[in-house]
């Protein structure tokens, strides 16, 4: 559910763009005849295992080039599920995802999750 909320928040920035544009300086012509210009913005999804069809989502994106940079952050008892996907993502994509391990101290007022691994896309021209 969370990867559809991740998409949808990217799409509304996306709403009235071409995305055959590949240019950031050039304007955009909507239908309503308004200018939009697409300056990026960034879409994180949650693994705590590896699932296809969220890669596969990712992939897709990639190859649909609204995807300009990958960073991977993951505690160090996730670093096996981490080299999956970025080999998963490195070898169907263009993209090569950069890793960063990651490790958060639990305090008094704040708790991290441990066994996740987040994958953050970022979009733009």
């Amino acid at each position: 559910m969370s990867i559809v909320v991740n998409f949808l928040i990217i799409w509304v920035i996306l709403i009235g763009t071409a995305f055959a544009n590949t240019s950031s300086s050039r304007k955009i012509e909507s239908s309503s005849a308004k200018h939009f210009a697409l300056v990026g913005g960034w879409s994180l999804v949650f693994f705590t295992s590896y699932e296809k069809s969220k890669v596969e989502q990712v992939i897709r994106l990639v190859d649909s080039q609204h995807i300009k940079k990958i960073k991977i952050t993951y505690p160090s008892s996730k670093t096996a599920l981490a080299l999956q996907l970025k080999n998963a993502i490195a070898e169907n994509t263009s993209l090569k995802p950069v890793l960063e391990q990651f490790e958060a101290k639990n305090t008094a007022i704040t708790r991290y999750n441990h066994d996740m691994v987040v994958v953050a896309l970022y979009y733009g021209q």
